[in-house]
């Protein structure tokens, strides 16, 4: 069995903060204070995972609850490794009323090596929508 079968991570927002989306369509990260219950194989820097292991395949799942301030907002939920976007982790969802609240979530496999660092940030189709992560989980456990 590799040395890294037993990498994995959980963490979540503990502590929800507004994101504001100054330009539409640029993603940003996600505010919040982060709290990781399980790590193993990662290191975890407010809001980024940095994977300290050997070459591997690992599944990255995230669930959220989103609010924001605007009507009619689309958020966007994505992975972004090394600061570059994941196409295939992108999920949109759209909010109609501020009153309403939006669960979205996204599985991707990504390849990591040692020092990789894996984001999760959001965008909208609004400029200047304030959006928070009432909720957020995620999780990555290798690949097999």
């Amino acid at each position: 069995m590799p040395k890294y079968s037993r990498t994995g991570v959980y963490a979540y927002v503990s502590t929800p903060q507004n994101t504001t989306t100054t330009v539409a369509g640029t993603y940003y990260r996600l505010a919040g204070t982060f709290t990781n219950e399980i790590l193993e194989g990662f290191f975890i820097d407010v809001d980024t995972l940095t994977y300290q292991g050997q070459k591997g395949c690992f599944e990255i799942q995230v669930s959220a609850s989103f609010i924001t301030d605007t009507n009619n907002t689309e958020i966007t939920l994505a992975l972004f490794k090394n600061g570059v976007l994941q196409a295939n982790s992108i999920m949109t969802g759209e909010i109609d009323a501020t009153t309403d609240k939006m669960p979205l979530s996204l599985v991707d496999v990504i390849e990591l090596e040692e020092d990789d660092t894996i984001e999760i940030k959001v965008a909208s189709d609004k400029a200047g929508a304030v959006i928070q992560a009432i909720t957020l989980n995620t999780s990555a456990h290798t690949f097999h």
